[in-house]
């Protein structure tokens, strides 16, 4: 366990990032002199506090921090941020008003007659005029209920309506999609040319791979007595069991798709027998002792995941996983035969309270060509009704597509 979370942090730690490339572009310092430069290109979500780049492919790596410009941008990509001193309300999530005025840097969604920015990825802005102002739209609870503030929408219908321009305004929600297509279709009204930086923009990845492996597991059950509840009988064995399954994946549409969401239905077949005699037990009790725990299952894993690219073709990656548990059959027998017949009897207690089935889970894997992947995953958590597991499994699985 030591030695895998060792490797499992290592991996989480090192900078491998071959696949983050420096990608040309320019910036523009306070003082209005333009660089033309390669920049490091993160797919940020939001504006970065600084910026790493180099003047040609053989210079040495500089920064400059987003204090020090007043734009910047990465040709054909999404990433063109502008410093804009604008106006907003911070409480996004609550009636009441919190009004700042800042100077930072804003993501240029659309450019035209009318611009779009986005301020942090949920604060939507746009400038008519050379006046800037925030499209509002609140969600919060108010007397135990939930309610929603559709200011922008009021905004809108003010200052940005067009006769040809058909979408209903009171339908219009404050998505980033919606919003990109009204305010595109605002600037065609108007006969305005304007450009869309989003159209390279990383885009959400869905993959589905099938997977087996082997699992090698340690499981731990309790045999407990009427009035020795508290001192319950163990028993500990070792043994292997297959796994197969399905893995669907969301890659994230952001930082080059490293980030990932998936869920890993597979099933499980894993039992444990014991028939014993047992002497002295709680000061004086002999005779055998049966246990018979039988389960089969489908595992749940739902996790999140980061990749690290080693070149075009290899990555790794590490995730974790909590996972729910559904029994296709589960047996709990458990017996005691005495060998004398006791004044006082030593009887099984038949109340004894099933563990909620859950398990968590920690992964390492390796990807080739976006197709193979091959992954050690250790379970140091695991109840399945009256025993508890942990594991250590190695799978493969196969991207269909």
């Amino acid at each position: 366990m030591r030695c895998f979370m060792l490797l499992f942090t290592l991996v989480y730690s090192v900078n491998i990032s071959s696949q983050i490339n420096f990608e040309k572009g320019y910036f523009i310092t306070n003082e209005n002199i333009k660089t033309e430069c390669f920049i490091k290109n993160y797919d940020w979500i939001n504006a970065p506090k600084e910026i790493e780049y180099k003047l040609n492919d053989t210079a040495i790596v500089e920064k400059i921090t987003s204090n020090e410009i007043k734009s910047f941008q990465i040709y054909n990509s999404e990433h063109y941020f502008l410093k804009k001193t604008f106006t907003i309300d911070e409480n996004t999530n609550q009636k009441s008003e919190k009004i700042i005025t800042i100077t930072k840097l804003l993501r240029v969604v659309i450019e035209g007659n009318v611009n779009l920015y986005a301020y942090n990825s949920n604060i939507f802005l746009y400038e008519k005029d050379n006046i800037i102002k925030q499209l509002i739209y609140k969600k919060f609870q108010n007397d135990n209920k939930m309610e929603e503030d559709f200011t922008f929408r009021k905004e809108i219908y003010t200052n940005l309506s067009c006769n040809e321009n058909k979408i209903d305004i009171r339908k219009l929600n404050y998505r980033r999609q919606e919003l990109i297509e009204y305010i595109s279709n605002y600037n065609k009204c108007k006969n305005s040319d304007y450009v869309y930086y989003g159209t390279n923009q990383t885009k959400f990845k869905f993959n589905f791979k099938i997977l087996a492996g082997v699992n090698f597991y340690s499981m731990e059950s309790k045999l407990t007595f009427v009035s020795r509840e508290d001192r319950p009988l163990n028993n500990k064995s070792s043994s292997v069991n297959a796994i197969f399954g399905f893995e669907t994946e969301l890659l994230l549409p952001f930082n080059h798709n490293k980030w990932s969401v998936f869920l890993a239905p597979n099933y499980q077949i894993q039992n444990q027998e014991l028939s014993e005699m047992k002497t002295n037990l709680y000061g004086g009790y002999n005779g055998i002792v049966e246990m018979k725990d039988d389960y089969s299952y489908i595992e749940l894993p739902i996790g999140i995941r980061k990749y690290f690219y080693l070149n075009n073709k290899s990555k790794i990656s590490i995730d974790m996983a909590y996972g729910f548990i559904a029994y296709l059959r589960k047996t709990n027998d458990r017996a005691f035969d005495p060998e004398l017949e006791y004044a006082t009897p030593l009887i099984v207690s038949e109340n004894t309270k099933d563990s909620t089935p859950m398990f968590i889970r920690v992964g390492l894997g390796y990807n080739y060509n976006d197709r193979y992947c091959f992954s050690l995953n250790y379970t140091p958590i695991k109840t399945l009704s009256q025993s508890e597991i942990n594991s250590f499994s190695i799978l493969a699985s196969y991207k269909l597509f």
